[in-house]
This record gives structure tokens, C-alpha cells and sequence, in this order.
């Protein structure tokens, strides 16, 4: 990027932590951080580290694309699904799909070899 990375991530943290009316204490509680670290970080004196980064955009609930950043890997279709349905099962359904799948895809690699 040509321009100050550290301040540009710092206004867009700061903005969007006044849009959703949070102190500085109850982000940095959020993301685990210091109320003096985020106000550093969104001065741009100090570039978050990357679970920082992470934790404070997901307290805030922004997304990377919000940052001009994007995850290029293109799902097919059946990915799609698969996503969506991973996130409507519960933890305990997804527990008992993953292990029959698991085992499927084990017999599976006997039969191949």
C-alpha cells in the first residue's frame, strides 16, 4: 500500500468503534488488548499484530474487504454448501458428521489403493 498502512487501519478501527458507540476500554477488553494499545493503534503509532488485527475487526464486526483486503481462494459450489451447512449444524451434529465423513473418506483411500 502507498500510503501509512498504521494510520489508515487505526482510522478505520476508530471510526467504526464510534459508530457502534464503544469506549476505547470496552474495545480493548474485547480484543484483549489495553485501552492505552488502542489508542495507539488507532493513532497509528502502533500497527496491531495480526490476532489483534483480527480480534479488533471481529469486535467490531467488520469485514477484511472493509480494510481493502480479500481472501482470493474462489469456493466451488459444493464448498459453498458445505459452508453453509457447517454453519447451521449444531456442535454436536457437526461432531458425528465430521466422523462419519472421516470414516467414509478413510475406506474410501482402502478401496483406491
Amino acid at each position: 500500500m502507498i500510503f501509512e498502512d498504521r494510520v489508515y487501519i487505526g482510522n478505520k478501527i476508530r471510526v467504526a468503534r464510534r459508530e457502534r458507540i464503544f469506549t476505547q476500554e470496552k474495545l480493548a477488553e474485547l480484543a484483549g488488548i489495553t485501552s492505552k494499545q488502542l489508542s495507539r493503534i488507532e493513532t497509528g503509532e502502533y500497527m496491531p499484530s495480526l490476532p489483534t488485527f483480527f480480534k479488533l475487526i471481529s469486535a467490531l464486526e467488520l469485514d477484511i474487504s472493509e480494510f481493502g483486503l480479500s481472501h482470493k481462494q474462489k469456493l466451488s459450489r459444493i464448498q459453498e454448501k458445505f459452508i453453509k451447512l457447517i454453519n447451521s449444524t449444531s456442535e454436536k451434529e457437526l461432531e458425528y458428521c465430521y466422523n462419519v465423513l472421516e470414516t467414509i473418506l478413510e475406506n474410501i483411500k482402502l478401496i483406491s489403493n
